[in-house]
């Protein structure tokens, strides 16, 4: 198991050693590949990856078999000090400010209603390499400390990983007995291109080269499944980052532009700005980020 004492966080690939995760943990456990028994509750299921749950700290859940899966454990409150798990609920108001909205975005995936079961978040395999990236990198900063920033990253790529889980949980037909989706539509593939390959340089031309369409229908098929242009779309990915980590992490500008996807500060500020009225300093400084 990796982990830190000074931090609320552990990973691990055994079944062992996520039954010490601290009883305020919640968890996203991960299955890579392969079938898996689990028991949920009393009950016994076969899961087939690539699934995660995402567990609260009251939710009984078993790995039976040996098993491909990563399981990250983290305090809530780790994301956003002022969190209070005890009060998220469905059935609560919308919360007023774009931290609380964002914090019910991504914790919706750990709520149950009363005699809700817990279903699995089923995901592509562009998402499970995703998720298993970045929770390869959380292991690496917690047992490599390269610098005094790495609690800083560790948190970067946890909310980085609660955002994607958030998107795909919200998407219909990704959840069982949810809503049907159209995950044949002909940009669900782009779609989920850019949430997970945001942080790097995008062109139409490319995506259209590699999705073997041409810009006109990609731009049409793509506004027809999102209700947005590509680059709408992706700048919304990107802007939505970058405010959550100014606000809840200590990571340079520079640093939060280059995980949203703008390897050159001054244009990532131009377009925070553009849309956001303010620069990312002045925006960090009245939104209290740390």
């Amino acid at each position: 198991m990796i982990n830190n004492s000074n931090l609320a966080v552990k990973i691990t690939d055994s079944e062992n050693e996520r039954k010490d995760f601290p009883d305020t943990f919640w968890e996203i456990v991960l299955f890579i590949d392969g079938v898996t028994d689990v028991r949920i509750g009393s009950q016994n299921f076969s899961i087939k990856a690539p699934v995660c749950y995402c567990l609260n700290r009251k939710e009984s859940f078993n790995v039976l078999n040996r098993s491909r899966f990563l399981a990250l454990g983290f305090d809530p409150r780790m994301v956003n000090s002022t969190f209070n798990p005890e009060q998220i609920s469905r059935s609560r108001p919308m919360p007023e400010d774009y931290a609380g909205r964002l914090d019910l975005f991504w914790a919706d995936c750990f709520i149950r209603d009363s005699g809700e079961l817990l279903k699995p978040v089923i995901l592509y395999p562009q998402s499970v390499r995703f998720l298993e990236e970045n929770f390869i990198k959380i292991g690496d900063e917690l047992t490599n400390k390269p610098d005094s920033y790495w609690p800083c990253r560790v948190r970067s790529f946890l909310i980085e990983s609660l955002l994607h889980i958030g998107r795909i949980f919200h998407q219909p037909g990704r959840i069982p007995d949810k809503t049907p989706g159209i995950p044949d539509h002909p940009s669900e593939k782009v779609r989920l291109y850019l949430q997970t390959h945001y942080s790097e340089k995008i062109s139409l031309n490319g995506l259209a080269n590699m999705f073997c369409t041409n810009k006109t229908s990609l731009e049409e098929n793509f506004a027809e499944l999102t209700g947005k242009t590509v680059f709408a779309y992706l700048r919304d990915l990107r802007i939505s980052l970058a405010r959550n980590l100014l606000q809840e992490t200590t990571l340079t500008v520079a640093e939060v532009a280059l995980m949203a996807g703008y390897a050159d500060p001054t244009h990532f500020g131009r377009i925070f700005k553009k849309y956001l009225k303010e620069l990312p300093v002045r925006y960090r400084k009245r939104f209290g980020g740390k």
